[in-house]
């Protein structure tokens, strides 16, 4: 069903997000028009399809919520490429840009009345929810990761998502206002919550060799194909605190239990949860402390922010409104493009922070313009204006880089080049956060 702009308007929304699509890419290209994954020619030549999940969790999750509302989002026009593995890095480096796609689309479809929002992402599609979750005007009550690739072989190939620092973005727990966040490694995944600051995360390793199921295509597969059947099993899906009757997982780290069947869990010996930190992302430099107050005749605020790496820092506004209708708009533009927008009038707190990510802007100086959109006249208050980085590695995420690499002697040129790449990124981060930035401000006025 087609979804139009202020359409949704149930309290709970689901929705799923594919990854990358080897093989679609000329497919997607030689078609009329834009090609979504669910349409009948988004099959590749040998005959595969990426959504085959999509309609069985769609009617999981209806069975037991009939009132919710289940979107399926596509973005194989980035992630469609041709089927040598080592194109899975051009689907990577087109998540960002997809994410800003979903937040921009979940914003326009959902009504202004309160709204519990569950991001499903499979592979690389986890990277798209994580960081559109980051961009919607409030956080999702649910974010579910499907074997995000991040072991060896995607670090190697470029096709890594490194989502910690997104996800120390996030305020991760069960109770109201907080994200409950849980993933599921079946080939590529790892344990988030044995990394600081993400103590809070429901990891469940999931062992495919032992515990076959039907409809999973490959170990990768079987990530969303044991998802799909697990609230039968008061497991997975059933935990989703968007639910009157979830049910609570034992641990935060779990595992399949050894001669059960695959849906049976017992707590991950192996893993254990890191501690939960305070605070992980640090200010750099605050570039506006006094308020500034915007309104609809056309003031702006506009500066330029300098940093080194991209993807590691965000411009971060705290904002608040001071008058306008209910379809006033904040957007944020960074060289011209909107990477960020608020509608106003959410209900739960009067004053929010905006998280715009730089991921696929290059290094340098960029302008940031923040302007008002509205019909009447409106009024919001930037309260501050500041750039923001992830905390540096901790030692056990430098070991986790590190030691693998040195132990595959047998791929001594590229697991070198792999290492020096790490040590060298942490090297910048070390040196990035004493770094003072190149700040300027001015009002403008358009005509």
């Amino acid at each position: 069903v087609p979804v139009d702009p202020d359409s949704i308007e149930a309290e709970r929304v689901h929705v799923m997000s594919h990854g990358w699509a080897p093989g679609l890419g000329p497919v997607v290209s030689g078609h009329d028009g834009l090609l979504r994954v669910w349409d009948e020619a988004a099959t590749t030549p040998s005959g595969v399809r990426f959504d085959s999940w999509y309609p069985l969790l769609a009617d999981a999750i209806r069975d037991h919520d009939p009132e919710a509302v289940v979107l399926g989002f596509s973005w194989i026009d980035r992630s469609g490429t041709d089927p040598r593995p080592i194109r899975s890095a051009q689907s990577q480096s087109r998540t960002v840009l997809a994410a800003r796609s979903l937040a921009l689309g979940l914003g326009e479809a959902l009504t202004s009345g309160p709204h519990q929002i569950h991001l499903i992402g499979f592979s690389h599609g986890s990277k798209v929810v994580a960081l559109a979750g980051l961009l919607l005007d409030a956080p999702p009550r649910h974010l579910t990761l499907l074997d995000s690739p991040e072991g060896l072989l995607p670090v190697i190939g470029g096709a890594f998502n490194d989502l910690t620092p997104y996800l120390r973005l996030y305020d991760i727990g069960g109770e109201t206002g907080q994200t409950f966040v849980d993933n599921y490694a079946s080939e590529f995944g790892i344990h988030y919550g044995e990394r600081q600051g993400l103590g809070e995360v429901v990891d469940v390793e999931l062992d495919p060799a032992t515990h076959p199921i039907d409809r999973a295509a490959s170990d990768h597969s079987y990530a969303h194909a044991w998802y799909v059947a697990s609230w039968e099993h008061s497991v997975g899906l059933a935990w989703s605190p968007m639910l009157d009757t979830a049910s609570s997982p034992e641990s935060r780290q779990l595992r399949q239990s050894a001669g059960s069947h695959p849906w049976r869990l017992e707590p991950n010996p192996e893993a254990e949860p890191a501690p939960r930190l305070e605070e992980l992302v640090h200010h750099i430099n605050q570039l506006r402390v006094e308020p500034l107050v915007l309104d609809s005749s056309g003031r702006q605020s506009q500066w330029s922010v300098h940093w080194r790496r991209p993807g590691d820092f965000a411009v971060t506004g705290r904002i608040r409104w001071l008058a306008g209708p209910p379809n006033a708009q904040l957007s944020v533009f960074v060289q011209g493009r909107e990477l960020w927008r608020s509608r106003h009038g959410w209900d739960q707190e009067p004053i929010r922070i905006a998280l715009v990510p730089f991921a696929d802007l290059r290094a340098g100086p960029k302008l940031v313009r923040i302007r008002v959109d509205s019909s009447e006249p409106a009024q919001v208050e930037l309260q501050r204006a500041a750039v923001s980085g992830v905390a540096v590695p901790t030692l056990s995420e430098v070991r986790s880089w590190v030691y693998p690499t040195l132990r595959m002697f047998t791929w001594p040129v590229s697991l070198f080049s792999e290492a020096t790449w790490r040590l060298t990124r942490i090297a910048d981060y070390s040196l990035e956060r004493l770094e003072s930035l190149v700040a300027r401000d001015d009002d403008t006025t358009d005509g």
